[in-house]
């Protein structure tokens, strides 16, 4: 998909957009509860919980799959 860009990418780009495309984006969970006073404890837990399970589960398998 990378490859379909306007701009040529070499290895060590392509390598940080597949990591950086992989991070959770559970932060914006947590702005957007705190904003409107919803459970931001609530929404920080599952934050630390949804990146937890990406170190330990996603991560692994996509430096193996496209490291």
């Amino acid at each position: 998909l990378a490859a379909l860009g306007p701009w040529p990418m070499n290895s060590l780009d392509r390598s940080v957009f597949l990591i950086e495309a992989f991070v959770p984006t559970a932060v914006t969970m947590v702005v957007v509860s705190s904003l409107f006073s919803l459970e931001p404890r609530r929404a920080s837990l599952l934050f630390i919980l949804n990146t937890l399970m990406y170190l330990v589960i996603v991560l692994p398998i996509t430096l193996w799959l496209f490291g």
